[in-house]
């Protein structure tokens, strides 16, 4: 008895296991936004308990009167939360290429005063959002799953004010997640460069700050990290 529970725990761990290999390949190759049906996962309790929204805006160093781009926004968990912090003369972009993501948010925004926050159908590469007017961008889960990474990072670049900031952020759980040094390349690629780190090897939130605002302050060598 004891050895057939083993051999089916050893099984099951087996199948699993090969899922996981089979769903991160897929998106490696495939890589795809999240299908709206799962969208609501994303607000859940233990979701949440990992993944929270005002850790975010903590380390993105959000404050009221504050422009926020959420790209890849989903059914607006951070949007909501962003449009809370930066208060009524604030400013809250949305931005997603799911329509059906966007539906969902948009009917959670109708019960709220949501004025300012503008929704946007698109792509990462394509924001719709004008040049040089946010405060910070965020990418949770998201960069990996963009074909043209190094566009959509130019485009965060352009809709950045020079002394705006890019937060980027990726969990294990995720079948495209890739570790803090990929990311930090691509973005380095990009004009960025990393400035704060939160978090470790399962999950963590990465800071990065343009080329410009180093320029600006007259520093050319890259900062030492937090």
């Amino acid at each position: 008895m004891f050895k057939a529970l083993i051999r089916l725990t050893a099984f099951l761990f087996g199948t699993w296991v090969g899922i996981q290999v089979g769903i991160r390949v897929l998106f490696r190759f495939r890589p795809g936004p999240t299908p709206h049906r799962i969208a609501p996962l994303l607000g859940s309790r233990a979701r949440l308990r990992y993944s929270d929204p005002l850790r975010i805006l903590d380390f993105a160093g959000v404050r009221r009167n504050a422009c926020v781009v959420d790209v890849g926004c989903g059914p607006g968990v951070l949007t909501l939360e962003a449009l809370r912090r930066v208060g009524v003369e604030g400013q809250v972009y949305a931005v997603d290429m799911n329509a059906e993501v966007l539906d969902q948010l948009d009917r959670r925004l109708s019960d709220i005063d949501a004025r300012n926050v503008k929704i946007g159908l698109g792509p990462a590469d394509r924001l719709p959002v004008p040049d040089n007017c946010a405060d910070v961008v965020v990418m949770m889960s998201m960069l990996p799953v963009i074909k043209d990474r190094g566009a959509a990072l130019k485009e965060a670049r352009r809709v950045l004010k020079p002394s705006g900031a890019l937060i980027v952020g990726e969990e294990i759980r995720e079948p495209d997640y890739v570790r803090g040094r990929t990311v930090e390349r691509w973005a380095e690629e990009a004009g960025f460069r990393l400035v704060g780190r939160e978090g470790g090897a399962l999950r963590y939130m990465l800071k990065f700050m343009s080329d410009e605002y180093f320029q600006a302050l007259g520093l050319n060598a890259r900062p030492a990290t937090n």
